[in-house]
């Protein structure tokens, strides 16, 4: 939202409550305040509830209603609107390459296997239809997100802070990643870029494997990396959820925002992590 302020964009947020929002939905009601989103130019759509988590019955129907249901909730407010956003980009995840690539995937890859990939690809599908009315559609495929709060890093951080940091499983795994500030400027990218629609990897051409992310981390945090986490201790906590991601093993490259000329505000791990953590 601050990047998009800072230039002077007028924005409505989309909440559950009008304390914390501009327009109110409810999705479990299908209900959304369509007049209040008439004139809008764009929709950018990210809501989805956390999947780092286990994967209880209860937790995968969150999973879905937040990010398939409210996709098709968005859909069906732009087809009543009077005159339809000219862009509408919405979140999916690399997720969608399934958990384990055996090679470098972009963009043209076929979706692979595994609940992520399904849930993904749902995704992708409930946003299709808005096609149709002449908006243009962009999947914005988010790798893992690396910022100062919350999301990935904070749960690295807990055991660095205790001095039991180290690589995951046998740490070979590769982690396509993108900074917090990456996802804004690609998106803003995305919107003033007519060619760009369809799938677009959200992660930076220079992935790295849990070994290195966690080598690099420790250097930054000035902290030991000696404690490995044997893979099945991660999957008998996190059960499914961490083979699908803390285990995951996909190595996905932005073809498409290169292509393109997105110039990458930290297309490099260490510097990202130096701007998050400095002077430590």
């Amino acid at each position: 939202m601050e990047h998009f302020a800072a230039q002077g964009h007028e924005m409505l947020r989309i909440s559950r409550s009008r304390e914390r929002g501009d327009v109110v939905w409810n999705i479990e009601e299908n209900a959304i305040e369509v007049e209040r989103l008439d004139g809008c130019e764009a929709i950018i759509h990210l809501a989805g509830e956390n999947i780092a988590k286990r994967w209880t019955p209860r937790v995968r129907k969150l999973l879905w209603t937040s990010r398939v249901d409210s996709t098709s909730l968005l859909v069906e407010a732009c087809k009543q609107m009077k005159v339809p956003p000219k862009v509408f980009l919405s979140a999916s995840a690399i997720g969608f390459y399934g958990y384990k690539t055996p090679d470098r995937v972009d963009e043209s890859a076929p979706q692979g296997s595994g609940y992520l990939a399904e849930l993904c690809a749902a995704w992708e599908a409930a946003a299709k239809p808005v096609e149709m009315l002449g908006t243009r559609l962009v999947h914005m495929r988010l790798g893992v997100v690396l910022g100062k709060d919350g999301g990935v890093l904070e749960k690295a951080l807990l055991p660095f802070r205790a001095g039991i940091g180290g690589p995951l499983g046998n740490g070979k795994q590769m982690l396509s990643w993108i900074g917090l500030a990456d996802i804004a400027a690609a998106a803003d990218f995305c919107l003033n870029h007519a060619r760009l629609a369809g799938p677009v990897n959200f992660v930076t051409p220079h992935a790295v494997d849990n070994q290195a992310f966690t080598a690099a981390l420790g250097r930054v945090l000035h902290k030991p990396t000696l404690v490995r986490t044997p893979a099945f201790a991660l999957q008998l906590a996190l059960g499914e959820m961490a083979k699908e991601t803390a285990l995951a093993d996909c190595h996905v490259y932005p073809q498409r925002l290169l292509d393109a000329g997105y110039p990458f505000k930290f297309a490099q791990l260490e510097p990202l992590l130096h701007s998050l953590f400095p002077k430590r």
